[in-house]
């Protein structure tokens, strides 16, 4: 196929069409009884078109082609229609004798071409196309739990953790949670729940799959160790309860790690200040977000519970540190609350004190009271 040349694109696009749904109807047609030749037929079509449409798309999306949607929903068709055995099979085929620099550019391109439709929230297709974009999330999250599978057997050892890879996948994860369309929250009651039963809170499932990546770490956490607070931070914004107060546990995680490693946990008490205070700024906190932050019982009893089996000397230390973001969080929600409508006029003031005080005197973040 010469998928170089333009004039060709289309008829390969269509002709990939035609072959996607004739293999669809198969494997709905045997169901659970898939016969070997279909199985062969896939491994066949994953092995010499899936490295080759992603390549062609990461290509064009640097301009606006009329057949790149039609490209996209090959690309997701395929991912459907792939079980953990073919990927399995492909994951051997890029890596011959264990060299893992093929597997390794596939996986990288894959995870930036997937990251770059998400941003843009699908916008390959048209934007009232909503059950569409859901199905590609769909499509895509499942696809992700088998992508993340190489990261852990492939690319974590001592000798071949790849922290770029890593750092792609978990990006990318956060960008498919926080994506406008999986906003469930506004959507009308009847659209909600129509989608909530049919496909879930997609936000929901793929927080637990980053979850469940951060803790297959180990010691390598400290590679990301600030760097990924703002990320998981935001996680915790997605109004969902169950997700958050999981979520939370990994800064207590987090907070162990650096003070096993580093003797404190200075990184990541500082950039998790100045995310929150970023992220409130930016209008992403809600009132449930200050209510779980301003009891805290549940990171508290976490904390309390764990540092008991750890150098009592951060046992302080740690409570000290939940305490004071727990009083900047109230105060930058109470600062946003009051930053318009003529009435609030005069708490404007007292709520800037409280919050410049704060920074000044409680943290000893000047510049934080400068800006």
């Amino acid at each position: 196929m010469h998928l170089g040349r333009r004039d060709e694109l289309r008829l390969c696009a269509e002709i990939i069409s035609e072959i996607l749904n004739h293999l669809y109807d198969l494997q709905r047609q045997q169901r659970e009884k898939v016969t070997n030749t279909l199985q062969h037929d896939l491994d066949s079509l994953c092995k010499n078109i899936l490295g080759i449409l992603i390549k062609t798309i990461s290509i064009m999306m640097e301009g606006a082609h009329a057949v790149l949607p039609q490209l996209v929903a090959c690309l997701l068709g395929l991912l459907q229609l792939l079980d953990e055995t073919h990927y399995k099979h492909y994951w051997d085929e890029l890596s011959p004798n264990k060299d893992p620099r093929d597997l390794k550019d596939f996986l990288s391109k894959s995870l930036l071409v997937f990251e770059e439709l998400l941003s843009q929230d699908w916008q390959v297709f048209p934007t009232d196309w909503l059950i569409m974009k859901l199905a590609c999330n769909d499509v895509l999250r499942k696809a992700l739990e088998e992508f993340a599978k190489p990261l852990v057997y492939r690319f974590l050892g001592p000798q071949s953790f790849d922290s770029p890879l890593w750092w792609s996948y978990f990006s990318l994860a956060v960008t498919f949670l926080t994506q406008p369309s999986l906003q469930l929250e506004k959507y009308r009651e009847p659209k909600r729940r129509k989608i909530l039963n049919t496909h879930g809170d997609m936000r929901v499932l793929m927080g637990f799959q980053i979850l469940s990546m951060w803790s297959q770490l180990g010691e390598q956490k400290l590679h990301f160790i600030p760097s990924m607070v703002g990320p998981f931070l935001e996680v915790t914004l997605v109004p969902e309860p169950a997700l958050r107060k999981a979520t939370l546990t990994v800064f207590y995680d987090m907070m162990q790690c650096e003070q096993s490693a580093r003797g404190s946990f200075r990184l990541v008490e500082s950039e998790l200040i100045d995310k929150l205070d970023l992220l409130i700024s930016e209008n992403k906190g809600d009132d449930e977000y200050r209510e779980l932050f301003s009891t805290m019982e549940h990171l508290s009893l976490v904390l309390l519970e764990k540092v008991q089996t750890e150098n009592p000397s951060w046992k302080d230390a740690g409570t000290a540190f939940i305490a004071s973001v727990t009083r900047l969080l109230e105060r930058l929600l109470d600062y946003r609350s009051v930053m318009q409508g003529e009435e609030n006029r005069d708490k404007r003031m007292s709520c800037t004190v409280n919050l410049l005080n704060f920074y000044k005197n409680e943290i000893n973040r000047k510049e934080m009271y400068l800006r």
